[in-house]
């Protein structure tokens, strides 16, 4: 299985589409980080809800707090997209192409073939929250220097609220919020990629998984779904913001995980069992 993944990783990375996302977060780092460059501090605090209980002085805007930033809007679609465009077109991208076909020829089990292409897959969703993190915070650096970590109660949809953490501490709850945040879109991969092994088109497989999240985004807005809010898997996309509330509730933090691992497994096993059953030599 690791040669099988060594292939296809060489593979992927030869397509110039795969540094599309690269790019991407590139462009999205660098576009927030002109936001704050040129925003005004009191405008910022006037919309945190917080100003009219202290005046500070100087910015909160640093290294830490772009990269909690970029991690915050993103992780709405972009991300996701990206992720999709990789991991959608791994099995359909080469279906349609006739190159699967040359692949499974070969006296090769489907299952191993499967595992190593997810294993890709998952591969590039850390690379690409790797990047957003390391670019974002290195933009943030260069240009705002580093400091301790503000988040202000909106981040979190808290009015009137913020939390103050140490430089040390805000690097370790960046970075675990970051671990949390890759967790999520692995689940995102599983889909898109399960979806990928039961049909020839790429542009399908990449589509459908960001339509389905917009769809059980708009049903959670009404209260007549609230009793399956909990089981949806895109109610746990904002797992990692707890990891910016003075006292981190583990507890629920655990449960989302652990939500998004069934939900990862649930995903993987049926696109394996489709891929299986799947005529593709003819």
């Amino acid at each position: 299985m690791l040669e099988d993944y060594r292939l296809e990783f060489v593979k992927t990375f030869r397509r110039p589409r795969t540094y599309l996302g690269f790019v991407a977060v590139g462009l999205i780092s660098v576009l927030i980080v002109i936001a704050f460059r040129y925003m005004d501090v009191a405008t910022f605090l006037r919309h945190t809800g917080v100003s009219t209980f202290f005046t500070m002085v100087g910015s909160p805007v640093n290294a830490l707090f772009v990269a909690m930033s970029v991690l915050g809007g993103p992780m709405e679609l972009f991300i996701p997209a990206i992720v999709v465009l990789v991991a959608g077109d791994l099995l359909a991208g080469e279906a349609a192409e006739g190159t699967l076909k040359m692949v499974l020829v070969r006296p090769v089990q489907r299952t191993r073939v499967y595992l190593a292409k997810f294993a890709l897959a998952g591969t590039y969703t850390v690379l690409i929250m790797a990047a957003l993190g390391l670019i974002s915070f290195l933009l943030g650096a260069v240009v705002f220097g580093i400091g301790d970590l503000l988040v202000p109660g909106p981040f979190l949809l808290i009015n009137q609220w913020l939390n103050l953490f140490p430089m040390g501490e805000g690097l370790m709850r960046l970075a675990g919020a970051y671990a949390l945040a890759t967790w999520a879109m692995f689940t995102m991969a599983a889909l898109a990629f399960a979806i990928s092994g039961g049909i020839d088109n790429s542009n399908g497989a990449m589509i459908t998984p960001l339509v389905l999240i917009l769809i059980l985004k708009i049903m959670v807005l009404f209260p007549t779904f609230d009793g399956i809010r909990p089981y949806l898997f895109t109610s746990h996309f904002d797992l990692w913001k707890s990891l910016f509330m003075a006292e981190v509730p583990w507890r629920e933090v655990w449960r989302s995980a652990g939500y998004l691992g069934l939900h990862t497994v649930l995903f993987l096993a049926t696109g394996l069992l489709i891929f299986n059953r799947r005529d593709i030599l003819s």
